[in-house]
């Protein structure tokens, strides 16, 4: 019991931090990197790079094989479903990230990346960051999944079984 007590309390630490009152800290910056952020995210290029890794092929690429064994029916039913989440997820996705943005970056941070994603060089990296992640993922799928069970065995040696 105070192994899951332990890990409960470590999960919900960040949340308890974040929670704290943080008026003493008002940046007057904030609302000129929210607007920023809003464009930055806005861009088209960025917007293109993530309807792509939000795109139902690219859920289905990473499931792989999987798929590839239910019959086409249950495929179709698997890509609406995805479609229909993702469609829900995007916006909630969109505000954590317009806000996350104006936390981390400065405003001339900002205002650079959006310059750099909207030039021609920019558009056209970007552009390819759906097939480097895709072809990324598929040269290290076999080294995650032994990755992954090798974890998963050294964890269960140390952790309390049945508590």
């Amino acid at each position: 019991m105070r192994f899951l007590s332990a890990i409960l309390f470590c999960l919900l630490l960040p949340a308890m931090v974040a929670a704290q009152d943080t008026t003493a800290n008002v940046d007057p910056d904030r609302a000129e990197r929210l607007v920023a952020a809003q464009r930055y995210i806005d861009n088209p290029v960025q917007q293109q790079v993530m309807s792509q890794i939000l795109s139902p092929e690219t859920f289905v690429a990473q499931l792989g094989a999987m798929v590839q064994q239910v019959p086409p029916e249950t495929q179709t039913e698997i890509v609406a479903m995805i479609t229909e989440e993702m469609t829900a997820f995007r916006p909630v996705m969109e505000a954590a990230m317009v806000e996350t943005a104006a936390d981390v970056f400065t405003l001339e941070e900002l205002e650079a990346l959006d310059t750099f994603m909207r030039s021609e060089v920019g558009s056209s990296a970007m552009a390819k960051t759906q097939p480097f992640m895709l072809q990324t993922m598929a040269r290290l799928g076999p080294d995650l999944q032994q990755m992954q069970a090798n974890l998963i065995a050294r964890l269960l040696q140390v952790a309390p079984q049945g508590q």
